[in-house]
């Protein structure tokens, strides 16, 4: 007997109160039902569920568009709905295995049945691996005491609490590992056998170690870092068995070269009465005692700034005040770095109680008056304080260029490339602020680019956004139910791989086959997740040309728009000529994005 739609969408209807009401239910049962074994069979249920429905649900795609518009399934949009209530009823459910299992009692020495009565200790998190082989001895060392080699807990939950415990491409391991008793052992060999990698584990520290940051300023903080990183690196090698008890030439040899300056000079005093080489055991306690002098300096010079500053005492927001006329992002950094490091209490130029940076007679000044001005005065040219700025001890840079140079003396490209002998822009010729425009982009005619205008006192300067039309076209596709349909496709070549939007899949009737692609942008980040994947068949409209074409789907492709009206006119050379796209600065949706494999 054939399924028709009316018996599958009522058969959604009942898989969906299954899954909204799987919390409530569990709520309700006896307490001598409310085990950790008990909840893991119904969120094992509560996910037979959802695959049936899921199931359905393909099958349900195969109606005709026309008649799918017409059903409360799809204008409701129950999947949708379903999918919110399976994932919020499991996450739920989660939370009440661990409550019901309560705080694991901690013994005496590891003996069991002698628990720790006294006092309640912090409970201990299960650790997380993430695949990184640094990460791999210390979990797997933790996750044996704390679960794997504890006799309470059952298979069951054991595998449960190590799928929870892995993220990132480690827990892709277990991914088609179901929940039951006997595919723990599995489980966990399997996971033993990818990473317990003896080679790989000790290349992987040893790069930590060769790879430790050098040390650029005095800093008891930098300090600590180097010497905490390198101490790590060497006890994770010496539990995979590494002789580092025979590397004390080496490891001197190259941690003091990644001291600064005055550490490395204070280091080679301390031990230039000596014939013989230095152990590294010499250099760690010389570290020690060197950050634990920088410490007591460090307070010192704070506590002594405190209380010879009493208008800063008196007024603790001084500091925060700039006097500035910035309509851009730019000078707000300046003037965060200008007060990160103050110059004294008195302005190196007029003798005033403030800073120099905020001072107008320093503000009237051009960039190379402000050097010259900071060369007479002995200042520092990276925090504008009474010091050589080799000796500089701020992190901040230049808010244009990161250059070690403050902001308010940073050369604008245009005065750089000025012919010897012209003058630079003075603040005066910047524009008045009431035709300042904010950060906003000037409107220009259909044919002329948008310009953007970013004006200060410190720097005049003017960026030109020269619009961009990206590469699109019209072309041809076919729903299930053979109907035409123009849509509009960007072209990306820096894609892998081709995308579509659902709206476009749902209204092409395609079958899809289900997938977990991660999408990756800019900077390696992972967005989102494919839907699906569709297999389309693309024509031109001007040629007998198709393509195959591999789609994965999206909730949405792109947010561009065109940037300007775009004249065809003012082309005469594009002039006769079939583009694919007629209207390239049309505000029409993206619906597919052709990759390079297209």
């Amino acid at each position: 007997m054939p399924v028709t739609a009316s018996s599958l969408i009522a058969t959604q209807h009942d898989l969906f109160g299954y899954i909204s009401r799987a919390v409530i239910n569990l709520e309700k049962l006896e307490s001598k039902k409310r085990t950790p074994i008990h909840c893991q069979t119904r969120i094992e249920a509560l996910e037979n569920n959802w695959k049936k429905f899921q199931t359905a649900h393909e099958q349900l795609t195969t109606i005709e568009p026309e008649k799918r518009a017409e059903l409360p399934y799809y204008s409701d949009d129950l999947y949708a709905t379903c999918e919110e209530a399976f994932l919020t009823n499991k996450a739920d459910m989660l939370v009440i295995i661990k409550s019901w299992r309560g705080p694991e009692p901690l013994a005496h020495d590891g003996a069991p049945g002698n628990a720790l009565t006294s006092r309640q200790l912090p409970r201990i998190n299960l650790p997380k691996f993430s695949g990184s082989c640094n990460e791999w001895t210390e979990f797997h060392d933790l996750f044996q005491v704390m679960v794997g080699q504890n006799q309470d807990i059952s298979n069951v939950e054991k595998l449960q609490y190590f799928k929870m415990s892995l993220t990132g491409d480690a827990s892709l391991l277990l991914k088609n590992i179901s929940v039951s008793g006997d595919n723990f052992g599995r489980a966990w060999e399997t996971l033993v056998n990818r990473y317990q990698n003896k080679r790989v584990l000790i290349d992987a520290h040893l790069a930590i170690l060769f790879s430790t940051r050098r040390v650029n300023n005095e800093s008891a903080v930098d300090l600590k870092q180097l010497l905490n990183d390198t101490k790590d690196a060497l006890g994770a090698l010496k539990s995979l068995g590494s002789p580092i008890e025979y590397w004390d030439h080496i490891l001197v040899y190259m941690t003091a070269r990644k001291l600064d300056s005055e550490s490395r000079k204070a280091w080679e005093i301390n031990i230039g009465a000596q014939t013989d080489p230095a152990s590294f055991n010499d250099l760690e306690q010389f570290l020690f005692s060197r950050v634990r002098a920088l410490e007591a300096f460090d307070r010192v010079s704070t506590s002594r700034k405190a209380h010879s500053n009493p208008i800063a005492k008196a007024n603790p927001q001084r500091s925060a005040k700039v006097h500035q006329t910035n309509i851009n992002r730019a000078n707000e950094n300046e003037s965060k770095q200008s007060t990160a490091v103050p110059s004294g209490l008195n302005c190196a130029l007029c003798t005033k109680s403030h800073y120099i940076s905020t001072c107008p007679e320093y503000r009237n000044k051009t960039p190379d008056q402000r050097r010259e001005l900071l060369v007479q005065r002995n200042l520092c040219f990276n925090c504008l304080g009474a010091h050589q700025t080799r000796n500089c001890r701020t992190a901040k840079r230049c808010q244009v260029c990161t250059g070690p140079h403050h902001t308010t003396i940073h050369r604008s490209k245009a005065v750089e490339q000025r012919a010897p002998g012209s003058s630079a822009t003075s603040p005066s010729e910047a524009p008045e602020p009431s035709k300042q425009t904010n950060g906003a982009a000037i409107p220009g005619r259909d044919d002329q680019p948008s310009t953007f205008v970013s004006t200060n006192v410190a720097l005049t300067s003017t960026i030109q956004y020269k619009p961009v039309l990206l590469a699109t076209a019209l072309v041809k596709v076919t729903s299930r139910t053979g109907e035409e349909l123009i849509i509009r496709a960007l072209l990306d070549q820096a894609s892998e791989v081709s995308f579509v939007t659902e709206s476009l899949a749902q209204r092409l009737a395609l079958p899809r086959m289900n997938t977990s692609l991660p999408i990756r942008g800019i900077g390696g980040k992972r967005t989102v997740n494919a839907r699906g994947l569709v297999n389309l068949n693309i024509q031109s409209r001007v040629r007998t040309f198709s393509l195959p074409v591999n789609a994965y789907i999206l909730a949405k492709l792109t947010s561009y728009v065109p940037p300007c009206r775009v004249l065809k006119n003012n082309w005469p050379h594009l002039e006769n000529l079939e583009l694919a796209d007629p209207d390239s600065s049309s505000t029409r949706a993206i619906d597919l994005l052709l990759g390079a494999e297209a």
